[in-house]
C-alpha cells in the first residue's frame, strides 16, 4: 500500500487501545477479512443509530426546550465564566506577589550586609566569656528599618487590588452556586493572607524571610484548587479543620527541630570555651557530652563547622575544664563507654586537650592513653562499626594511623577486606570525604552534600581496594570527581574515583 492508502479512511478500523496493540501483536489472530467484517458491522450500527432519531431542527429545538431549565443553563454557564476568571485572578496575584517579594528581600539583605560589616569590625568578649557585638549605629540601622518597611507597602500596595478582584470572582461564583460558597470563603481568606503576608518580614533585625509568606501563597493555591475540583464535581481537597491563617505559621521538621535544639545547647557551652575561670557545671556537660551521640549523625562539612562532631567534644570537654581530679577522672571514664565509637574518640580526644592546655599533665596522660586504646581496640571487620561511624570513619581511621601508623592500619584494612570482601562497599563509603556543593552565582546557597574522593590517605588500603573494585565491579572506568558525577549511584562514583586515584 501507499503511504496515502494507508492513512485512508477506507483502511481505517476503530479499536481501543488495548485491543490495537492485541491485533497489531497477534497479527495472525486477526487476519485482513475479520477485520474488514469488523468494520462493516461499525458502519452498519452507525447507520441504525442515525436512522433511529430522524429530528429536524424545529423537532430538536422543542426536545431541548422541554428537556433543559434555560435558567439553570445560564447560570451553569455563568458559574463556569466566574470559575474560570477566578482562576485566572488567583493565578496573577500569585504570580505578583511573588514578583514583589523581591523588593523586600533586597533590602532585607542590604541591611544584613551593613549589621554584618559592623559586628566584624571588632571581636570581644565580657569577663564571662560572652561574646560581644558592636551594632550599626541609630541612623544606620532607622535607614534600613525604613527602607524595608517602604518596600513592604510597596508590595502590598500592588497585591491588595489583585485580591479584591479574587473576592470579587468568589461573590459571583457564590451567587450562582451555593453549596460552593463555604470553598469560596476559603479561597477570599487566603488572597487577603497574601496581604497580609505582604506586608510582614519575621525578626529583629529581619534579615531571612520565614515560611509565612510561602505558607500563604500554597494556602491559596490549594484553595482555589478544591474550589475548581469541587466546582466540576470532582474529588477535592477538604475545607481545613482550622481557619487559613493558622496554616501559614512556620513549620519546622523533626530534622530542622533537632538541629536548631543542639544549636541552643551548645550556645550554652560556648561561654567556658572562650575564659578559663568558669566552674564545671556537672548538668551542662551531661547534656553536651549526650549530644555527642547526634553531632556524630551531622557530615563535617563546612556549614556545620560550628555544631559538628569536632565543636561539640570540644565544648563539652570546655565545660569540664575546671573539674577536680576524680571527677575528670569519671568523666573521662564515661568517655570511653560513649557510643558510637567517634563520639567516645572525639571526647576522650577533647578531654586530653583540655587537660595539656590547663597544663594538668596526669590527666592529659590518662585521656591521651584512652584515646589510643579506644583506636587500637576496634575491629574495623564488624560491619556495624562502619555503619555506625559512617560520617566520620576517614576521621577515625586517621587518627588511627596517627597513634600507630599509615603501614599498620592499611594492613588492618587490607585483613579486614580479604576475610570479608563484602566490606567493598562500606569500606568505600566509610573511607570517603565529605564535600558540600553551593550554587556557583551565589555561594551562601547550599545545594547539598555528598561523599567523593580528591585524594587516597596514605593509611588507604589502595591495591586491595583496586582489586577487589575491578573483581567485583568490572564495568566501573576510572573517572575523577566531576566525570564521575553522571554515573548516578554513589558507590559507582566513589570506585571510578578511586580508579582514577590509584592510576594517577
Amino acid at each position: 500500500m501507499s503511504s496515502a492508502d494507508n492513512r485512508a479512511a477506507a483502511n481505517l478500523v476503530l479499536l481501543c487501545i488495548e485491543h490495537s496493540y492485541e491485533v497489531d501483536e497477534f497479527s495472525e489472530k486477526y487476519p485482513p477479512e475479520l477485520l474488514l467484517e469488523w468494520k462493516r458491522r461499525q458502519l452498519a450500527e452507525y447507520d441504525e443509530i442515525q436512522r433511529a432519531w430522524p429530528l429536524n431542527d424545529a423537532e430538536a429545538a422543542e426536545v431541548a426546550e422541554v428537556s433543559f431549565d434555560a435558567r439553570e443553563v445560564g447560570l451553569e454557564t455563568a458559574g463556569a465564566a466566574s470559575v474560570l476568571a477566578a482562576a485566572r485572578a488567583v493565578g496573577l496575584l500569585v504570580a505578583t506577589a511573588r514578583r514583589q517579594r523581591e523588593l523586600p528581600r533586597r533590602q532585607a539583605l542590604a541591611w544584613k550586609a551593613t549589621r554584618d560589616r559592623v559586628r566584624g569590625s571588632s571581636v570581644a568578649w565580657d569577663e564571662n566569656g560572652e561574646r560581644l557585638y558592636a551594632e550599626p549605629s541609630a541612623v544606620e540601622t532607622n535607614r534600613h528599618r525604613a527602607a524595608l518597611i517602604a518596600a513592604l507597602d510597596e508590595a502590598t500596595a500592588v497585591v491588595a487590588p489583585l485580591a479584591d478582584a479574587v473576592h470579587a470572582e468568589m461573590r459571583a461564583i457564590a451567587a450562582v452556586d451555593l453549596r460552593l460558597s463555604r470553598w469560596c470563603d476559603w479561597v477570599d481568606a487566603a488572597a487577603h493572607r497574601v496581604v497580609e503576608a505582604a506586608g510582614h518580614w519575621p525578626g529583629s533585625p529581619p534579615f531571612e524571610d520565614d515560611d509565612i509568606w510561602e505558607n500563604s501563597l500554597a494556602e491559596l493555591t490549594r484553595a482555589v484548587d478544591a474550589l475548581t475540583a469541587k466546582w466540576r464535581r470532582q474529588e477535592a481537597v477538604e475545607l481545613p479543620d482550622r481557619e487559613p491563617h493558622d496554616a501559614t505559621a512556620p513549620i519546622e521538621d523533626d530534622a530542622q527541630r533537632a538541629l536548631r535544639e543542639h544549636e541552643e545547647l551548645l550556645e550554652l557551652a560556648r561561654p567556658f570555651a572562650r575564659v578559663d575561670h568558669r566552674p564545671y557545671d556537672s548538668t551542662l556537660y551531661e547534656r553536651v557530652s549526650r549530644a555527642t551521640e547526634f553531632a556524630a549523625l551531622l557530615p563535617p562539612v563546612l556549614s556545620l563547622l560550628a555544631v559538628n562532631l569536632h565543636a561539640t567534644a570540644g565544648l563539652a570537654a570546655a565545660v569540664a575544664r575546671n573539674a577536680d581530679d576524680a571527677t575528670f577522672r569519671i568523666l573521662l571514664s564515661r568517655a570511653r563507654q560513649q557510643r558510637p565509637l567517634a563520639a567516645s574518640v572525639f571526647l576522650c580526644h577533647a578531654l586530653a586537650k583540655i587537660a595539656k592546655k590547663k597544663e594538668r599533665a596526669d590527666l592529659h596522660g590518662e585521656a591521651d592513653a584512652a584515646t589510643t586504646a579506644i583506636l587500637m581496640a576496634q575491629n574495623w571487620q564488624d560491619p556495624q562499626v562502619w555503619l555506625e561511624n559512617e560520617n566520620y570513619g576517614r576521621s577515625l581511621l586517621g587518627l588511627t594511623a596517627d597513634v600507630s601508623s599509615a603501614e599498620g592500619t592499611r594492613a588492618t584494612l587490607e585483613a579486614a577486606l580479604r576475610n570479608d570482601q563484602n566490606l567493598l562497599s562500606t569500606m568505600l563509603t566509610g573511607c570517603a570525604e565529605w564535600i558540600e556543593q553551593h550554587d556557583s552565582r551565589d555561594m551562601s546557597m547550599r545545594l547539598g552534600v555528598r561523599r567523593c574522593y580528591t585524594e587516597l590517605p596514605s593509611w588507604f588500603p589502595t591495591t586491595a581496594i583496586y582489586s577487589e573494585i575491578r573483581r567485583q565491579l568490572p564495568a566501573v572506568v576510572p573517572a575523577d570527581e566531576w566525570r564521575s558525577e553522571r554515573l548516578g549511584d554513589e558507590l559507582h562514583m566513589l570506585a571510578a574515583q578511586v580508579l582514577h586515584l590509584a592510576l594517577a
